[in-house]
């Protein structure tokens, strides 16, 4: 027995070298697929809007925000004072949320230690988060869920300490991050929420200084509200998300499969399956484990803590998108989730009994994540607009015409791109014209832009316009795994 324990102890410091040793070669991996191919696909839809939004004076920018009524400031403010130190370069504008998702990293590790992780799963955990495609491309668009992921791991790694500590400073600091949490996204209020719920069964002690904390963040949040209320009065429109629906049950299954990686949208029920197995199985072990053995609350507290935080959100927004009136889901804004989820997973992996079933799941979880994010990383769902804007500013020839070439969109992030673009080439020769029907527009000559996905059934609107009678000149097009970009200049028949 002593000599076993000798020989552990010898072992132990080489195993914490090597630990660290994986660590920082998978942060680097971390930091090298949020800066490759950052410039790649251009700015598309809600990321034109961010740039517009951000590139006004500070009174336009909160009038235009308020307007939106869709999210809180906050990053459009961190955009703006960004754009003004750097410019409006493409490069500049998409450092900022890859800088800020790399920045998650520390707090992501600070949490680790303060739940006790210290060999295979803060590794494992960073390594689902490395080449996560859904992370990726949420840490190249310039919009504020980069933000969102960092201070909510920041929140959650705080509430850890807050829970090991006791200490003032710690209270007041979580504090300050949940107010800007909030600031950032709605969502943020979830994250707020489910930390009360904690501390309600695990750390009753803490409860009273949190709530007094939350009402600060409430009396702070109060005139923004204020604000938006009256201009969603105002425009109720704005309020009506038509793009969002009450999701379906395999919607939940759907967005862990993202988390975990499918190989693409062609492998969505072969992903699922994965799910079900290979990244769910640790996670029943261990909670099976917990139950069982009857674990004191400090050994069972890092499974609740995870559980609450991985699961907690997914559900709330799942149950008021079927209850509110507004639907409020959006895989996008359950980004609030992932590192609770994926730490949890990881976690749950390490505490597997059997260690020749340990090192099968890392090497099946791991493994899945690589190929996933490999995969993923080549075949980007993602079209660079402006090669096609540019292309179909070329088509046309320039004629002293006053009249602009109308471009009719039914998609407003469509129409927003390629006004982005044609700005940007000084393309005055054409006209955004929103319309609900592509087959019916008006003049003699126009281009239709859209997106057609491949699960779509109806015809191609190129063939629908020939059969309507229109002549449909050569198609401009881009594709991407799950749809292509279209431009298509057509003429009234004479």
């Amino acid at each position: 027995m002593a000599e076993a324990r000798i020989s552990f102890d010898l072992a132990a410091p080489l195993m914490r070298t090597r630990t660290s040793a994986s660590l920082v070669v998978i942060a680097a991996v971390y930091v090298a697929a949020r800066l490759c191919h950052l410039t790649s696909f251009g700015l598309f839809g809600d990321e034109v809007f961010t740039l517009w939004t951000a590139a006004q004076d500070w009174n336009g920018l909160f009038a235009s925000v308020i307007g939106d009524v869709a999210h809180p400031p906050l990053y459009y403010a961190i955009l703006k004072v960004w754009i003004d130190i750097g410019g409006q370069s493409l490069l500049w504008i998409k450092l900022l949320p890859a800088l800020i998702s790399i920045a998650t990293i520390f707090p992501f590790l600070f949490l680790c230690r303060e739940l006790n992780l210290n060999l295979i799963a803060p590794s494992l955990a960073l390594w689902l988060m490395s080449v996560n495609g859904f992370l990726i491309t949420h840490a190249q668009e310039p919009r504020m869920y980069s933000l969102l992921l960092l201070l909510t791991t920041c929140s959650l790694w705080l509430l850890a300490k807050l829970c090991r500590e006791h200490a003032n400073s710690i209270q007041i600091a979580l504090c300050v991050v949940n107010l800007l949490l909030v600031f950032t996204h709605y969502f943020g209020w979830v994250i707020v929420a489910l930390e009360l719920v904690f501390l309600l069964i695990w750390r009753r002690e803490l409860l009273r200084s949190f709530i007094i904390g939350s009402g600060f963040i409430g009396v702070c949040f109060t005139p923004w509200v204020y604000l938006v209320a009256r201009a969603a009065r105002a425009n109720p429109s704005r309020v009506d998300f038509i793009w969002n629906r009450p999701p379906p049950l395999s919607e939940l299954a759907g967005y862990y499969g993202n988390l975990n990686g499918p190989l693409s949208y062609r492998w969505k029920v072969f992903g699922t399956a994965v799910v079900m197995t290979v990244f769910v199985a640790p996670i029943i072990a261990w909670a099976a484990q917990v139950i069982r053995t009857r674990s004191s609350r400090t050994e069972a507290r890092p499974l609740w803590f995870l559980s609450l935080f991985a699961f907690g959100p997914v559900a709330l927004a799942f149950g008021a998108s079927h209850v509110l009136p507004q639907p409020v889901w959006a895989f996008r804004y359950l980004i609030i989730a992932a590192p609770a989820y994926l730490l949890l997973v990881a976690t749950a992996t390490e505490r597997l009994k059997s260690r020749r079933v340990r090192i099968a799941f890392v090497v099946l979880i791991a493994g899945w994540a690589g190929v996933s994010g490999f995969v993923e990383a080549f075949n980007r769902d993602r079209v660079a607009w402006e090669p096609l804007v540019q292309r179909m500013i070329q088509a046309e020839p320039d004629t002293a015409s006053a009249k602009p070439i109308a471009v009719y969109v039914t998609d407003p992030n469509i129409g927003n791109t390629v006004q982005f673009y044609l700005d940007k080439a000084a393309g005055a020769r054409f006209q955004i014209v929103m319309s609900e029907d592509l087959t019916r527009p008006g003049g003699d000559h126009w281009w239709v832009a859209f997106i057609h996905y491949d699960h779509e059934n109806q015809p191609l609107l190129q063939d629908s316009l020939k059969e309507a009678g229109y002549r449909v000149g050569d198609i401009i097009e881009a594709r991407a795994p799950s749809h292509r970009a279209v431009l298509v200049p057509v003429w009234r028949r004479q």
